[in-house]
Formats: C-alpha cells, sequence, structure tokens
C-alpha cells in the first residue's frame, strides 16, 4: 500500500493500480488463511479502491459510495477528514477540511493537491499561491505541483513565469506544447474583458467561446493528470459547461431557464464570482424593461441584481468582472427607479453609488456616458458627474453636435461647482465651432463676472 501511494504521487497510475491489486489479493488470502488482518489494513485497501476508481483504473463505479463505504471503516483522521473534503456539499467547506487534513498530516499528498486544485477553481489566488509554494518545497520534483505553479502564474498574467516554471516539468515536445498552450488560454480567459456589452449585459457569443476553451483543451489536459475537484463540485460545474453548450448546440434561445436552474444549483455549491455574473446576465435576458409589464418585471430584476449583488462578496476570474457587476447594478436601479418608478428613493441612491464605483475608462460609447452625465446631474450630484462628462467629452466627435452638447453640460455643472475659469473655457470652446450656441454668451459674461468678484479687481484682464 506505500509503494501505491509512491506511485500515484510520481503520476505512474498503472503501477499504483497493480500494487492495490497485489495488496488486495494478499489481503484476501490472509481472511482465507484467518491470518492477522486489521481492519486499518483493509480501510487503505478500500479508500485506495476509491482514488483509482475515480482515475479511470478500475471497472466504472461510483466515486461518492465508494468514498462513502471507506469512511464507514478505521482510517487515520488525516484520510477521514480527506473524504469528508471530497464528499463536502460546497466547495468552501472541502477547503476547510483538507486543510484540516494536512494540518494533521503536512505530507498528504492527496489532500494537499485537492485543497491547491479547489482554491484555484474558487479564484483564491492568494491562498493558492502560498499553498503551492509550500507544496513545491515539499515535492520539489513533482510534476502536478510543478503544473500548478505554472497555471498559477498563467492565471495571474505571468507567461514569462509560467514558462519557466514548466520547463522544469522534464516533458515530451508534444506535452510542452499542450501545456504552453493551456498556460496561454488560462491567461487569455482571464485577461479577456469581462463579458459585458456596455452597461452589464451579457455577451453570449463569447460566454460559449469560454465554456467551448474550459471543456475541450482545458479539462481534458486535467483528466489526463487525474487532477480533480470534489465530488459535488465537479459534477456541478461539468453540468453548467454542458448545458450551456448543448443550447448552443440545439439553437435553443428563448428563456435559458434550464441554465439558470442549473447554474442557481452550482453556486450554492461553488460560489466564484463570475457563475454570479453570469447568472446575472442570464436572468437580465429574461427582463425587458416595459414599465406596462412591471408588475412581472420588477422581481425578474431583483433576482438579477441579487445575482450581481451576490458576486461582488466572491473573487473570480473575469477581468473587470467588478466594473461589469456594478454597470450591470447602475442599469437595474435605473430601469426600476427611473422607468418602473418603483422604491424611487432608495434605487436613485443605488444609482448614484454604482456609477460611483465604475471607471469611466470602462465605457466606450459616448451616449452611455451621457447617461450617466443625465441621470447623475438630475440626482443632483454633480461632483459625480463631472468625472462623466469629460468621459462624454473624450468619446464625442471633436466638434459634432455630440460632442457640443457634451462641453455645455461640462460648462453647467462647472457653474454648479462655481469653477469659473472651467465654465469659461468650455464657453470659448463652443464658441470656436458655433458662435450662435444658444446661452453660451451670457453663462460666459456671468462666469467672467463671478471670477472678476472672486478676484476682487474688476480691472483684471481674463482670458
Amino acid at each position: 500500500m506505500k509503494l501505491v501511494e509512491s506511485h500515484f504521487i510520481r503520476g505512474d497510475i498503472e503501477s499504483a493500480l497493480s500494487n492495490w491489486t497485489q495488496a488486495e489479493q494478499e489481503h484476501s488470502s490472509n481472511q482465507l488463511k484467518k491470518s492477522v488482518n486489521t481492519e486499518a489494513e483493509h480501510s487503505q485497501i478500500e479508500l485506495w479502491k476509491a482514488e483509482l476508481a475515480l482515475a479511470g483504473c478500475l471497472q466504472p463505479e461510483d466515486g461518492a459510495t465508494l468514498f462513502e463505504h471507506a469512511r464507514k471503516l478505521l482510517l487515520p483522521e488525516p484520510d477521514r477528514l480527506y473524504i469528508d473534503g471530497m464528499l463536502a456539499d460546497t466547495s468552501l467547506e472541502a477547503v476547510l477540511l483538507f486543510r484540516r487534513s494536512i494540518q494533521t498530516a503536512p505530507f498528504h499528498y492527496r489532500a494537499r493537491m485537492m485543497l491547491i486544485t479547489t482554491q484555484l477553481s474558487l479564484a483564491m489566488l492568494e491562498q493558492a499561491k502560498a499553498d503551492i509554494q509550500v507544496a513545491r518545497q515539499m515535492y520539489p520534483e513533482n510534476t502536478d505541483f510543478i503544473l500548478l505553479e505554472g497555471l498559477h502564474h498563467a492565471l495571474t498574467l505571468a507567461p514569462e513565469q509560467a514558462q519557466q516554471v514548466l520547463e522544469l516539468a522534464n516533458f515530451s515536445s508534444n506535452e510542452l506544447n499542450n501545456w504552453t498552450t493551456l498556460y496561454g488560454i488560462a491567461g487569455t480567459l482571464v485577461n479577456s474583458p469581462a463579458i459585458d456589452t456596455g452597461m452589464g449585459e451579457l455577451d453570449e457569443a463569447q460566454l460559449t467561446e469560454v465554456c467551448k476553451l474550459i471543456s475541450t483543451i482545458m479539462l481534458p489536459l486535467f483528466r489526463e493528470r487525474h487532477w480533480r475537484l470534489p465530488l459535488q463540485t465537479e459534477t456541478q460545474l461539468k453540468n453548467v459547461f454542458s448545458k450551456w453548450l448543448d443550447q448552443k448546440t440545439a439553437g435553443a434561445q428563448p428563456s435559458h431557464a434550464s441554465t439558470i436552474a442549473t447554474l442557481e444549483t452550482a453556486i450554492q455549491v461553488h460560489p466564484e464570482a463570475s457563475l454570479m455574473i453570469a447568472l446575472g446576465g442570464l436572468r437580465l435576458l429574461q427582463c425587458d424593461g416595459n414599465p406596462a409589464n412591471a408588475e412581472s418585471e420588477i422581481p425578474k430584476l431583483e433576482l438579477a441584481r441579487s445575482a450581481y449583488r451576490q458576486s461582488i462578496k466572491h473573487p473570480g476570474y473575469l477581468k473587470h468582472g467588478d466594473q461589469m457587476t456594478w454597470k450591470a447594478l447602475f442599469t437595474i436601479a435605473t430601469v426600476l427607479g427611473q422607468m418602473m418608478h418603483h422604491e424611487v428613493a432608495e434605487n436613485f441612491q443605488q444609482v448614484l453609488h454604482a456609477a460611483s464605483m465604475i471607471q469611466t475608462d470602462s465605457i466606450n460609447v459616448a451616449s452611455r456616458a451621457r447617461t450617466f452625465v443625465i441621470l447623475i446631474m438630475e440626482h443632483g450630484n454633480n461632483a459625480q458627474a463631472i468625472r462623466w462628462v469629460d468621459r462624454w467629452i473624450e468619446l464625442s466627435t471633436m466638434g459634432s453636435q455630440g460632442w457640443q452638447d457634451a462641453v455645455w453640460h461640462k460648462a453647467v455643472l462647472a457653474k454648479r461647482l462655481e469653477q469659473w475659469v472651467d465654465v469659461i473655457r468650455s464657453c470659448d470652446a463652443l464658441l470656436d465651432v458655433d458662435p450662435t450656441y444658444p446661452e453660451v454668451v451670457p453663462l460666459r459674461d456671468f462666469a467672467v463676472a463671478k471670477l472678476r468678484d472672486v478676484l476682487g479687481d474688476e480691472q483684471t484682464e481674463l482670458p
């Protein structure tokens, strides 16, 4: 049984199976001879039966059932905690159990592997980094921990370091190419813009591409290494990917109801932010935003908002996923407050809060920047609106009607903030393009008079 574990750690599953078979035969022979046979030895054989079955070496059997059977036997505490982690109801619970297992037995290889892979699946990158460093010191030549270190570098956008680590694995050129490709995909997935077309809407095509890359390239390579997640987690995530891809292959569009149900179940098991953002996006796709349907629309919008709010509390892999979330929350609060007249005061406050969390460079369409300016000005938050009016100007074509409207709004905001020099500059910019632009000259004269009052000298020459 010691050889089983040693071969398993080295990745030589065939030799592990051979030694396990030999141990089982010896165990059966001892039973027939009524020789000394401890329950502890029997429990180890049954535990490794479950491991090798999951690795695909034995006849297909239910891994959960095999682990449940092993758990009823006399097992050392680290193994029992490990099995509890494998059978945990949620990924977060599994992380705690695997952690307790290695605290009890630091060289429990499988618990340490499961701790790291589960943390990576939850985007708990800082925690995973620390545990990978310890594992690399404990098992310096172990290929699994080398590859996991490289994967962590890829996921944290350090491709050169990922490649340097990968070269320690002593792979064939074909294997090296496969993992180089995987690291590149991992980096691309987390470095791509969030699945967002502008104001928090889900980009279904991008989500489909992500599911394809994970299902067709990443997961097969992970299976070759016999990398796992807790059984419940693995089942739910596979369901999510297959459900989305099956729906897209079948050309199904309408309600996304079955995918939403699958995501809801998966999130209960595996609370990772990008799954919650996808759920919020799919729920939004079910809304038409029509005030005439407010009675049915409000509950759906609230459900979408709940998913987005939940995502803020958890780490996730979407680059700028928080920005997509805040834009979606801005949109939902606007629709509920402005269009549906639902809890108007509270939703107005949520509009302002979401706008304060959104980076202006995450908006790339002038009309959307304009929306921020108008809504925020309407709520009287002029200091907040000024940064959005600058973005509106930046995104508008110089001299166009949209640009002139943006500059006029900046002049008005500057007046409200008593920034008289900015009022004058904005008015001059408008007059250079259109000397007849309405109300510009009176506003400029007013700003000049105010600035002279501030300076205390009516004779001061002003720009």
